[in-house]
């Protein structure tokens, strides 16, 4: 799977694109999801999205702090 990842990437690099292949943890992906849908149930009425986001943003900060910010956004995206 990564031969043909590496090929797509190669291809694409020819035309000009930039790609960039991450690796997704399935931990902490899960992990996301949980707070993405208690933060959903339990802020109903109450704020607004980038705020409940934001939430969860320093939850997943506490409890993954040696993993990279833009990591950690990046799973809250993919929960949502």
């Amino acid at each position: 799977m990564s031969k043909i990842l590496w090929m797509i990437s190669t291809v694409l690099g020819w035309f000009g694109c930039e790609v960039t292949l991450i690796h997704v943890d399935t931990i902490l992906l899960r992990r996301a999801r949980i707070l993405t849908r208690e933060a959903e149930a339990h802020g109903q009425g109450t704020g607004y999205g980038e705020y409940r986001c934001h939430q969860v943003y320093a939850r997943l900060i506490k409890e993954f702090p040696d993993t990279d910010r833009r990591v950690l956004k990046m799973h809250i995206e993919l929960a949502l």
